[in-house]
């Protein structure tokens, strides 16, 4: 349900409004302009509460992390259930290349390896 509201708008702002804007398009161009900026509201008003959550919680380790992560997923892939989470976040931080073992992990990390050696 649309309302009508006033507004009150600065003469530079109206005068590029009308230049830039066909007439038609106006409450569109305007309630997308809005809605912009109000979602640019609302995720600061979430970071500024995540960031108050994060201040007072405890700190949690990666390795718990991880662990909580995997017992979550539904399917996880092979190499987590083969490696232990310390050595794959050590193989991680390292930068050594990890190895799946499904054929879909194996098929996308061929193709990444492809995209690499063609840039």
């Amino acid at each position: 349900m649309a309302a009508k509201l006033n507004l009150v708008l600065d003469d530079e702002i109206r005068e590029e409004l009308a230049q830039l804007v066909p007439a038609s398009e106006r409450n569109l161009f305007v309630n997308e302009a809005l809605r912009a900026r109000l979602n640019i509201l609302k995720r600061r008003r979430a970071t500024d509460q995540l960031e108050a959550l994060r201040r007072r919680g405890r700190s949690v380790p990666t390795v718990e992390v991880v662990e909580a992560l995997r017992a979550a997923r539904p399917g996880t892939s092979e190499i987590s259930r083969t490696v232990g989470t310390e050595e794959l976040l050590a193989r991680l931080r390292s930068r050594e290349r990890v190895e799946p073992k499904e054929p879909i992990a194996a098929a996308i990390a061929a193709e990444r390896g492809a995209r690499l050696n063609a840039d």
